[in-house]
Order: C-alpha cells, then sequence, then structure tokens
C-alpha cells in the first residue's frame, strides 16, 4: 500500500479517475479493471494488500464498501461484484515484539508451537495499539472489524532453506540453458554452502535469493566472457573444490577440464579454530601468563526484521 498512500491520487489509482482528468477514459483504476477482466478477476481471484497499514485514510474508507457488501462502485458509475474472492491483507507490525533476536536459538519444534500458540485476540491487539511514540498506524477500527481471520507466517527455518536454493539455482540454469544453449549440472554442496552463508532467520528469504543471484550471474558472466561458441549444447558440471570447511571454489568443468572457477563465499562453521581467517575476522586471540589461550568474540547486532509477513485475511 506504499503507493497508495498519497491523498491526491489514491484513489484515482485504484478506482478510476474522475471524468475530465487525464486517464480517465483510458483506464478505470487498477482494482476495477482487474475485475473487469475476465482473464484476470471477474470470475474469482485473490486481492493481496501489502503493507496494509501505509495505505490512505480515504482508500479504506472505499474499502469499507466492499468488505461490507462485496461490491463497490468505480468511477465510471459501475458496480462491480465479488463471487469468489479472497480479501488477504499483509503487514509486519509487531514483528520485532512477535519474534525477539532469541528465535534463531530456537529449535523448529519450539518455534513451531510458539506460532501454534499464539491467538488471533492477540495479533488483533497489535493492530490496535501504539508500539512506538511515533506510530501513525493507519488501518481503521471498523476496518479491523471486519477481519474474519488474523494469522502470522512463521519465519523460515534451516531445514526449509534447501529447497529454495534448489529451486531458485534451477530457474537460473534453466535461463542460461536457454540463452546461451549450455545445460548445467550443479553439485549439491554448493547449493548447501550458498543457503549456509547467506540464509539467516532473522532475514528471512531475500538474502538467499539475491546470494544465488549473484552467484549464477558470475557464472553467466564467465560464460558470455569466454568461448562461448566452443560449449554451445555441452553439458557443464559446477563442482565444489575446497581445501576447507570455509572456504572452496565453484569451478565449471566441460568432459573433465576446468574452463574457469568462482570463489564461492565463506561458509560458517561451528568451530572457529577450523576457520582459516578467523584471526581476521570478529575472533581475536588472548592471552594471559601462566594460562592457555582463549577467545573472545566481538558480538554485533543484528537489527533488521526482514522477511516476515504476518497477515490478516477477509475471505468475501
Amino acid at each position: 500500500m506504499t503507493e497508495y498512500r498519497s491523498q491526491d491520487s489514491s484513489l484515482n489509482k485504484l478506482f478510476g479517475a474522475v471524468g475530465g482528468l487525464v486517464t480517465s477514459t483510458e483506464r478505470q483504476g487498477i482494482l476495477c479493471d482487474w475485475f473487469d477482466d475476465p482473464s484476470q478477476g471477474k470470475y474469482g481471484g485473490v486481492v493481496l494488500i501489502d503493507e496494509a497499514e501505509r495505505g490512505d485514510p480515504r482508500v479504506w474508507e472505499r474499502l469499507m464498501e466492499f468488505f461490507d457488501t462485496g461490491t463497490f462502485m468505480g468511477r465510471d458509475g459501475r458496480r462491480r461484484q465479488a463471487r469468489r474472492h479472497v480479501v488477504i491483507m499483509t503487514s509486519n507490525r509487531g514483528d520485532k515484539i512477535l519474534f525477539p533476536d532469541s528465535i534463531q536459538h530456537w529449535s523448529d519444534a519450539q518455534l513451531a508451537a510458539y506460532v501454534d500458540g499464539l491467538e488471533e485476540k492477540t495479533l488483533k491487539r497489535l493492530f490496535q495499539m501504539k508500539l512506538t511514540g511515533r506510530d501513525d498506524f493507519q488501518i481503521p477500527t471498523p476496518v479491523l472489524n471486519r477481519i474474519d481471520r488474523y494469522t502470522v507466517a512463521a519465519p523460515l527455518r534451516s531445514s526449509q532453506v534447501a529447497e529454495i536454493v534448489r529451486r531458485l539455482s534451477q530457474r537460473h540454469m534453466d535461463a542460461i540453458e536457454s540463452d546461451l544453449e549450455v545445460a548445467i549440472r550443479l553439485d549439491p554442496r554448493i547449493a548447501t554452502r550458498l543457503g549456509d552463508h547467506y540464509f539467516s532467520i532473522m532475514d528471512g528469504a531475500r538474502p538467499v535469493e539475491r546470494g544465488v543471484a549473484k552467484f549464477f550471474n558470475a557464472v553467466k558472466e564467465r560464460l558470455q566472457a569466454g568461448a562461448i561458441r566452443s560449449v554451445r549444447g555441452q553439458i557443464m558440471d559446477l563442482t565444489l573444490h575446497a581445501d576447507n570447511e570455509a572456504e572452496g571454489q565453484a569451478r565449471a568443468l566441460f568432459e573433465g577440464r576446468c574452463a574457469f572457477a568462482i570463489d564461492l563465499p565463506k561458509t560458517q562453521v561451528a568451530d572457529p579454530l577450523l576457520d582459516p581467517a578467523f584471526a581476521h575476522g570478529p575472533w581475536t586471540a588472548a592471552s594471559r601468563p601462566g594460562r592457555l589461550s582463549y577467545l573472545v568474540h566481538r558480538f554485533s547486532e543484528t537489527e533488521r526484521m526482514l522477511g516476515f509477513h504476518w497477515g490478516i485475511a477477509a475471505t468475501i
């Protein structure tokens, strides 16, 4: 709803401009056009309102009619009827309250039990209270009272990341095969390295998606920079070459011959002593006379809470 915060244009974008304004004869507004199109939402569908609390109050006044009666009128004077439609509103509101930093240390079973124990009245209360002194929350109470169900989406866990990386990698490999006519076989250990490095339960899947894209963009650039014509129609094996647990390379092999190599991001290791670069990272060595050396870790706090979308749904 970020693009519908303007008091001057929000209603025009959704429901169409009044007669006489530019574009008033070209389209009837995003929502109206979607409901009018048989290939889109005329006979049913899902209306997704992302970051719902950011919408302009006047937009909510118009949507109240939709939630009450299942119909709304565009600026063209025509009334649209919802038949088999679901409205889903998402919000990050209260994510730091619901999911504190300590969740990164919870087991999958503990997280599942916690999410299952969250009650709808608890979620609704977050929409009815000020969370900070500068809270400019927008969704009116009458709208909240018309919500059929409040629910929360649990954060991703490391056990789910492998499948996400696999699907993202397959999408990039299909694109490379289509564009450059080079098929790729990916070493599963490379996918594991990418997931281990880029995933954080505090940040969700977005860093993983960017990290996988960065890796395959590098692969594509190396292919385009080399003699691509000589390898068209061949199969390229991307294999892991690693001297230790933390570092490694992805080597591109054509019929056993290495064409190029790409450095993989460092993976996190359970024991910092296994990391050959631990002395250059956040770990520092210290010693006392007559005692064994010990390690001191300089911790840094992660405040960002991306990737936690918990929402509310109204069925019409």
